[in-house]
Formats: C-alpha cells, sequence, structure tokens
C-alpha cells in the first residue's frame, strides 16, 4: 500500500497541507460586524483556496476561535458587545489558541493600529487595503514571517 505524495496543483495550493491523501486548505477566521463586509473577504479568501469562517463581534469570535482552531484570525476592530482590541488580548490568554497569528484592520489610521499590536496583534493594517497585499500579507504570517508588508493605499505594521 502506497501513499500518493504527488502534488496537487490549486490556486492558493502553497496555503494548505496534507492530511492523509487529502490537501486541507488554511482556515482563516474573520471577525467583523459588517455582515458585507465579511461576505465580501469570505468571497475573496475562498478564490484563493482558503477555507473562511467568520463571527459578527468579538465575543462570538472567541467563541468561534475556541471551537473551530483557525490558522489566522483577521478582526476588525470598531465592533458591538466586544471590540477587536479586547477580543485580541483575550485570545492572547487561551490556551491552543494564544499562538494563532491575528491581523487587525482598523479604518482609524495608525494609532488604533498600534493599539491593535500593543494588544498582541501580529499585524495591524489601516483601511482601505488592496486585495493584492492584504493576501500577501495572509501568506507570510501563515508562513511564520512577521516582517512587515507595506499595503499600498493603507499602512501595515508589526508586533
Amino acid at each position: 500500500m502506497s501513499a500518493n505524495l504527488a502534488a496537487v496543483t490549486t490556486r492558493g495550493s502553497d496555503e494548505a497541507f496534507w492530511e492523509g491523501d487529502a490537501t486541507v486548505p488554511k482556515k482563516i477566521l474573520i471577525v467583523d460586524d459588517s455582515e458585507d463586509t465579511c461576505e465580501m473577504m469570505a468571497k475573496l479568501l475562498e478564490l484563493e483556496a482558503f477555507r473562511v469562517i467568520t463571527a459578527k463581534d468579538g465575543n462570538a469570535g472567541l467563541n468561534v476561535a475556541a471551537d473551530e482552531h483557525p490558522d489566522l484570525i483577521i478582526t476588525d476592530i470598531n465592533m458591538p458587545n466586544m471590540n477587536g482590541i479586547e477580543m485580541i488580548k483575550q485570545l492572547r490568554t487561551l490556551p491552543n489558541i494564544e499562538r494563532i497569528p491575528i491581523m487587525a484592520i482598523t479604518a482609524y489610521g495608525n494609532g488604533v493600529a498600534q493599539e491593535a499590536l500593543d494588544a498582541g496583534a501580529d499585524r495591524a493594517t489601516t483601511k482601505p487595503i488592496q486585495f493584492g497585499a492584504l493576501i500577501a500579507e495572509i501568506r507570510e504570517l501563515l508562513a511564520g514571517s512577521k516582517s512587515p508588508v507595506g499595503t499600498e493605499g493603507g499602512t501595515s505594521q508589526t508586533g
């Protein structure tokens, strides 16, 4: 009995890993209170062969992260019930979740982006962001890199 070791060439396959004979896409959690933003980001990330799950605020984000153990979390900052900063702080204290890379996205500028980094985010980016730059940052975070990536139309900072 031999294992199938042939690589499967698919769009975004470098974000996947082998589990038996099947390629499993990386799972990304998007936390944002804007349904439109979640839907748009999910569709774009799925085109890049990522598996996407969503949560509508920080409370839901904590629960989904604990249940689903995503490979990466992308969060908005300004949300009802629990904002992104508080969610990041709490995620960093939870066993088995504290090391998941987190990218914060904010429309409130570099000061709030720095707050996200101080709270424990691995990256903080200001809006607007270009999709290509976002994908580059996601790939770097999933690969374990903390080097900054410039975002056209926004800034990227690392913690």
